[in-house]
């Protein structure tokens, strides 16, 4: 009962919002910074738990090479876009440590076999799997500026917390972009 009233007390507060010409896009960040997710799906890490909100607890980030991964993101992107109707979808994409897809060998022989150079590729990797998901549910991605790469196709939007110059590079490799750099509000 308590999910479906904060359901409706999201619904209601996009609503408001909504009324007063304000867009409420919510930024649902992975693969990192997703150590909350963890806590309630161990199997869609990288690396090993038990997993805590509490920031002292191990960190990691969501393991992009197994299918369940894009299963439980496609169920998680069609509850979301219910809520957040808005036509873009944010999913961070910031500061990915990749020392934890460099200890695990499972993910290590995906890299291999896939020809992929670094685990830049590989998040390109994800966010062109993501960015399918994204699509079949209607929304289009926005990423921080470290999601930038040629592999991407040009209808994502780049916000940069970097400053000018990522915004400038997506720019002139053909991305929309936004400037939250002098703006960002945490």
């Amino acid at each position: 009962m308590a999910c479906i009233n904060r359901q409706a007390e999201i619904r209601d507060l996009v609503a408001y919002a909504h009324d007063r010409g304000v867009r409420v896009m919510p930024e649902f960040d992975t693969p990192g910074h997703s150590r909350s997710w963890f806590v309630g799906y161990p199997e869609l890490a990288s690396g090993p738990g038990p997993y805590k909100i509490d920031p002292e607890g191990p960190d990691s980030v969501t393991d992009p090479v197994q299918e369940g991964t894009y299963k439980f993101l496609d169920k998680f992107v069609d509850e979301m876009g219910k809520l957040f109707p808005d036509a873009y979808f944010h999913i961070g994409g910031d500061e990915v440590d990749g020392k934890h897809w460099d200890a695990n060998s499972t993910i290590q022989a995906f890299i291999h076999a896939h020809g992929m150079k670094n685990n830049q590729d590989l998040q390109a990797y994800f966010n062109q799997r993501l960015q399918k998901i994204l699509t079949k549910h209607r929304k289009l991605m926005i990423g921080w500026d470290e999601i930038l790469h040629p592999e991407l196709p040009k209808t994502i939007v780049i916000q940069s917390w970097r400053g000018q110059e990522s915004l400038a590079t997506a720019a002139k490799q053909g991305y929309s972009g936004l400037l939250s750099f002098g703006y960002y509000l945490d």
